[in-house]
Protein backbone atom coordinates (compact mmCIF):
# COMPACT_ATOMS: atom_id res chain seq x y z
CA UNK A 1 0.00 0.00 0.00
CA UNK A 2 3.09 2.55 1.11
CA UNK A 3 4.59 1.21 -2.50
CA UNK A 4 1.11 2.64 -4.40
CA UNK A 5 1.47 5.94 -2.73
CA UNK A 6 4.89 6.59 -3.19
CA UNK A 7 3.98 5.64 -7.09
CA UNK A 8 1.14 7.98 -6.88
CA UNK A 9 2.90 10.81 -5.44
CA UNK A 10 6.07 10.14 -8.15
CA UNK A 11 3.36 10.65 -11.24
CA UNK A 12 1.49 13.26 -9.82
CA UNK A 13 4.01 15.82 -8.20
CA UNK A 14 6.29 15.96 -11.36
CA UNK A 15 2.64 16.34 -13.61
CA UNK A 16 1.79 19.19 -12.20
CA UNK A 17 5.37 20.78 -12.49
CA UNK A 18 5.06 20.04 -15.95
CA UNK A 19 1.96 21.58 -16.66
CA UNK A 20 2.80 24.79 -14.39
CA UNK A 21 6.19 24.85 -16.76
CA UNK A 22 3.83 24.92 -19.93
CA UNK A 23 0.91 27.69 -18.88
CA UNK A 24 3.48 29.80 -17.65
CA UNK A 25 5.76 29.82 -20.73
CA UNK A 26 2.52 30.13 -23.19
CA UNK A 27 1.41 32.89 -20.96
CA UNK A 28 2.49 36.44 -20.35
CA UNK A 29 4.72 37.45 -17.31
CA UNK A 30 2.05 39.65 -16.06
CA UNK A 31 -0.75 37.10 -16.55
CA UNK A 32 1.73 34.49 -14.34
CA UNK A 33 -0.29 35.02 -11.03
CA UNK A 34 -3.20 34.80 -12.41
CA UNK A 35 -2.43 31.49 -14.40
CA UNK A 36 -0.91 30.40 -11.18
CA UNK A 37 -4.36 31.19 -8.84
CA UNK A 38 -6.70 29.32 -11.91
CA UNK A 39 -4.53 26.09 -11.36
CA UNK A 40 -4.32 25.67 -7.66
CA UNK A 41 -7.90 26.49 -7.68
CA UNK A 42 -8.71 23.95 -9.90
CA UNK A 43 -6.75 21.57 -7.87
CA UNK A 44 -7.93 21.88 -4.91
CA UNK A 45 -11.68 21.88 -6.81
CA UNK A 46 -10.76 18.52 -8.30
CA UNK A 47 -9.57 17.48 -4.46
CA UNK A 48 -13.15 18.76 -3.11
CA UNK A 49 -14.53 16.53 -5.43
CA UNK A 50 -12.82 13.38 -4.77
CA UNK A 51 -13.53 14.46 -1.18
CA UNK A 52 -17.23 14.90 -1.63
CA UNK A 53 -17.25 11.97 -3.39
CA UNK A 54 -15.71 9.12 -0.89
CA UNK A 55 -17.40 11.30 2.03
CA UNK A 56 -20.77 10.64 0.52
CA UNK A 57 -20.34 6.51 -0.41
CA UNK A 58 -19.11 6.80 3.82
CA UNK A 59 -22.26 8.31 5.23
CA UNK A 60 -24.68 6.97 3.06
CA UNK A 61 -26.01 10.26 1.27
CA UNK A 62 -28.70 9.88 -1.09
CA UNK A 63 -26.63 9.68 -4.37
CA UNK A 64 -29.23 12.85 -6.08
CA UNK A 65 -27.30 14.92 -3.79
CA UNK A 66 -23.88 13.87 -4.35
CA UNK A 67 -24.53 14.21 -8.21
CA UNK A 68 -25.94 17.74 -7.35
CA UNK A 69 -23.16 18.97 -5.64
CA UNK A 70 -20.45 17.09 -7.97
CA UNK A 71 -22.08 18.35 -10.75
CA UNK A 72 -21.49 22.10 -9.64
CA UNK A 73 -18.46 21.59 -9.39
CA UNK A 74 -17.62 20.14 -12.43
CA UNK A 75 -19.16 22.78 -14.17
CA UNK A 76 -17.40 25.94 -12.00
CA UNK A 77 -14.02 23.28 -12.95
CA UNK A 78 -14.56 23.79 -16.33
CA UNK A 79 -15.58 27.00 -16.38
CA UNK A 80 -11.85 27.68 -14.64
CA UNK A 81 -10.03 25.64 -17.42
CA UNK A 82 -11.53 27.61 -20.00
CA UNK A 83 -10.41 30.81 -18.86
CA UNK A 84 -7.29 29.18 -18.39
CA UNK A 85 -7.36 28.15 -22.15
CA UNK A 86 -8.27 30.78 -22.78
CA UNK A 87 -5.48 32.94 -21.86
CA UNK A 88 -2.65 30.50 -22.79
CA UNK A 89 -4.08 30.25 -26.52
CA UNK A 90 -4.28 34.26 -27.34
CA UNK A 91 -0.17 34.22 -25.92
CA UNK A 92 0.48 31.24 -27.87
CA UNK A 93 -1.03 32.51 -30.98
CA UNK A 94 1.19 35.55 -30.67
CA UNK A 95 4.10 33.55 -30.64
Amino acid sequence: MASGYIAILMIRDPFRTYMQDITLRMTNIKEHKLVIAYLEFSRKIGTTILGILISALLIKVDMIYVFIILGILAVLESHIMLKLYNLTKSQYENI
